[in-house]
């Protein structure tokens, strides 16, 4: 089998030839940039670049070379939008590596802090003085008494998580994105045999928390059902009238259509499954059946933390992957995921803790850890390995490598 017929009989809930690996596929199951410059020099890899393709969560693209080296089987599309040189610039990385960027971010250092500011000259976000990552520091709607949905687009588009990703915010509205998109997902289609995992996004909670800011999220949640629920359905309007274009865009090219929306913290859901099912499913369900109803794609759903208790929820409103099986939070118990859900859900991920085991562990831990989730996920296909969520910036890269090189022991099917 090639890579993407590995992925597919997987998706498929089949057996495929070895367990699929991503790492690097998606811009959530991907290697923090220092992590991934580290890794090149310990395997003393020269040349090359490290480009930054999230500039918040500070995610590298993975160049070819690691891509063979370790046999990954999964390409994020977003690929295809890094290839021009003239759209990079030169940074610097917090090790004092050097890297690429993406060129029209409007980047700004003060006093030992990277500070991102939206055209208007206002700051959108800013990475400390020894910092990895950029802190959102604009929630556009915090202030606002009421919600205006003509401004919605506006009120987005002043939110780092949306302006500093590749693609950049807006490019759905110029003319020609959507051809555009198409031409490059036929291109990597033909071109390749990887599977290609392509991000619509979609979220409700996420984009809400980050235009109202988490306090008044919580508060509006819980009093003002009216204002919080005007907002989500200005959300979900918007990605209904973009998914059906997406959809035609990308089919029949791509094999996995991610959306993404974190609802669970460590300890627990951020919010009961009553208020899930009653605020917020139905909107899934809306957005998810004019994304599915035209493609054989499957709906890859990156959802945090602890979110057992919604699992009957989310398989109804018609995701077909979950992931980053984030076992250490609670309620997460692998074995329990694998035997209740494992014929109904693909699990992409859960594969090595990148929290607690990767990024603090010895090689030795890691080993075990990537052998014990890989005899409790693996058997019965439907699994795709990669760790618990992205790579963090100081995370060993003797780990990475130890964690790959049991993956490789354990992949096949016996």
């Amino acid at each position: 089998m090639n890579s993407r017929e590995r992925v597919i009989t997987a998706l498929n809930h089949g057996v495929p030839d070895r367990v699929p690996l991503d790492c690097g596929g998606t811009v959530v199951s991907g290697v923090g940039a220092v992590a991934y410059d580290n890794l090149k020099r310990y395997l003393g890899i020269e040349g090359g670049e490290t480009k930054v393709y999230h500039m918040v969560m500070q995610i590298a693209l993975p160049e070819q070379s690691f891509r063979d080296r370790f046999e990954t089987d999964v390409i994020d599309l977003a690929d295809a939008y890094c290839r021009d040189p003239s759209e990079w610039r030169c940074w610097t990385l917090r090790n004092g590596s050097p890297a690429r960027v993406p060129a029209w971010l409007n980047l700004e250092e003060r006093n030992g802090s990277w500070v991102h500011r939206h055209p208007n000259g206002e700051v959108l976000g800013e990475m400390p003085p020894k910092s990895y990552y950029f802190d959102q520091t604009c929630w556009p709607m915090a202030e606002l008494e009421s919600f205006e949905p003509e401004r919605l687009s506006e009120h987005l588009g002043r939110i780092i998580w949306n302006t500093m990703a590749v693609p950049r915010w807006g490019s759905a509205s110029k003319p020609g994105y959507y051809q555009d998109l198409r031409r490059k997902a036929r291109e990597y289609y033909e071109d390749t045999d990887y599977a290609i995992a392509v991000n619509f996004g979609a979220s409700l909670v996420e984009q809400t928390q980050r235009l109202l800011r988490h306090d008044n999220f919580f508060a509006d949640l819980a009093t003002d059902r009216k204002k919080m629920e005007a907002i989500l359905d200005g959300l979900t309007e918007m990605y209904i009238a973009a998914a059906e274009r997406f959809v035609e865009a990308v089919d029949p090219y791509v094999q996995v259509i991610r959306v993404t929306d974190d609802m669970g913290m460590q300890s627990g859901p951020q919010f009961s499954p009553r208020m899930y099912r009653e605020i917020f499913k139905p909107r899934y369900k809306a957005i998810y059946s004019v994304l599915k109803k035209a493609t054989a794609a499957k709906l890859f759903l990156h959802t945090c933390g602890s979110i057992y208790r919604f699992l009957p929820d989310i398989v109804e409103t018609g995701v077909d992957v979950l992931n980053p099986i984030q076992t250490s939070a609670a309620e997460m118990d692998p074995r329990r995921l694998k035997e209740e859900f494992g014929k109904e859900l693909v699990l992409w991920g859960g594969g090595c803790d990148s929290q607690s085991v990767l990024a603090l562990k010895g090689p030795e831990e890691v080993r075990r850890e990537v052998e014990e989730k890989m005899a409790i996920f693996a058997p019965g296909g439907g699994y795709v390995f990669t760790q618990v969520h992205n790579i963090m910036p100081e995370t060993p890269p003797e780990n990475i490598v130890a964690m790959f090189e049991a993956f490789h022991r354990c992949r096949d099917y016996r």
